[in-house]
């Protein structure tokens, strides 16, 4: 119990100096090659991969670019996305910042490109038992973020994506009605 409560400082500490300009981009790569050994336990279960995410999300905005270790770390983005039974959680905040920031290399990436539709497609319907309508709106969400900034996408995912919305909005309970 000691070794994981001085587990929650460390990533505490790591937390804070990811969100403070003063050190990120400054000491990203140092704090990175300290952080490359955990890259192999990212499974879907490793229980610091939430850090990771946050990690990943605050350094993108700070350094307003997508550094090697954080790619690496999005690959394991499927992996935590099924682990959370198609819930995005912390992952749709890194996952937008990771679209907006790393736009260039994902037009040049096209496979990675149908890994995040796929997750968004897929967060349309959560498996999760606790998934609530924040977690379908997140899904959306990130569709419409690959569509505004991601010019490399196929025809054949567009109209994945297109049919998987409508398919969600046909679907929708009895009574739904636009906002208002």
């Amino acid at each position: 119990k000691a070794e994981s409560q001085i587990l929650n400082r460390i990533w505490g500490i790591i937390q804070i100096v990811s969100e403070d300009e003063s050190f990120i981009p400054k000491f990203q790569v140092d704090i990175e090659k300290l952080m490359e050994p955990l890259l192999p336990y990212l499974d879907g279960n490793a229980p610091f991969e939430d850090d990771l995410i946050l990690y990943v999300g605050s350094v993108t905005k700070i350094a307003k670019s997508v550094s090697e270790f954080c790619w690496n770390v999005v690959k394991a983005f499927p992996k935590m996305f099924e682990a959370s039974k198609l819930t995005f959680g912390p992952l749709f905040t890194s996952l937008n910042q990771v679209i907006i920031y790393g736009k260039d290399a994902l037009n040049r990436d096209p496979d990675s490109v149908k890994v995040f539709i796929n997750m968004g497609i897929q967060g349309l319907n959560p498996t999760h038992k606790k998934a609530v309508q924040s977690d379908v709106c997140e899904a959306a969400l990130l569709l419409q973020l690959l569509i505004q900034y991601i010019q490399a996408i196929s025809p054949q995912d567009m109209e994945a994506m297109i049919v998987a919305c409508l398919q969600k909005l046909n679907n929708a309970p009895k009574g739904y009605d636009k906002a208002k």
